[in-house]
């Protein structure tokens, strides 16, 4: 009988210590799917972040400009300016497209996502805002990962944005180098420095710059120019095999 009970309060034991581990298990998926979700939302935001934040600076230096030239009399001007405008505007509303296609289907559509493939409109862009734009490539810059195609566009849009923005009609370098399972993407401008112009650059983009980065293995530098007055921002991103010439 003693022995019965013992077998019986075993079994007991046994049967809630496997309830607890599975109530345990269902417990940590659902943290994971959560944190899924929190990370997802996290990286949609950066991504609208940097899509609207470079499209209305766009459109608002070069809606600008058109409205100087219209008044001083300068229609090429006034039409190139509106050219930008209407690509900028385009652009974007093709990618908030895509990314409201990941929101409400769960996948993206079949339009593929920015990479280094669009360097040459980004810098028309700086262009077309006044800047003199010198753009420096070496190595296998199309065996670039997708992905990492992807992060260094943001990090072009985002340092290109700010330059337009806090640099007017400063001129702007950017370099693009790949070797030994590396990506260097650099952009500068010689802007008016000190202090004043340095503090204003925004903090939100280039704080996500550093986590969208950093999540890739990669890292983040971002200041004035030690050479010339003006800021830098260059990232170091991994590649894997396959990059190096």
């Amino acid at each position: 009988m003693v022995s019965l009970t013992i077998v019986v309060l075993l079994a007991a034991i046994l049967a809630r210590l496997q309830t607890a581990r599975v109530q345990l298990q269902r417990r940590q998926r659902e943290a994971e799917r959560y944190q899924a979700i929190a990370d997802e939302r996290l990286r949609i935001a950066r991504d609208m972040h940097d899509l609207v934040g470079h499209g209305l600076n766009t459109i608002a230096v070069q809606s600008g400009a058109a409205r100087l030239a219209l008044y001083s009399g300068d229609p090429a001007t006034v039409r190139r300016a509106l050219g930008a405008v209407e690509e900028a505007s385009r652009g974007a509303l093709a990618e908030m497209r895509q990314m409201l296609g990941v929101l409400r289907l769960g996948e993206a559509d079949a339009a593929p996502a920015p990479g280094l493939d669009r360097l040459e409109a980004l810098a028309e862009h700086a262009r077309a805002a006044g800047h003199e734009v010198m753009v420096y490539c070496t190595g296998p810059l199309e065996a670039v990962p997708a992905a990492a195609g992807l992060t260094a566009y943001r990090v072009l849009q985002e340092a290109l944005t700010n330059s337009i923005r806090h640099a007017v009609g400063a001129p702007i370098a950017i370099t693009l180098h790949a070797s030994d399972g590396n990506l260097t993407v650099e952009v500068s401008d010689e802007g008016t420095g000190g202090a004043t112009a340095d503090t204003a650059r925004p903090s939100y983009g280039l704080l996500g710059l550093r986590e969208r980065i950093a999540a890739a293995g990669g890292t983040l530098e971002a200041g004035p120019r030690d050479d010339v007055p003006g800021w830098r921002v260059a990232a170091q991103l991994p590649l894997g095999e396959g990059t190096t010439p």
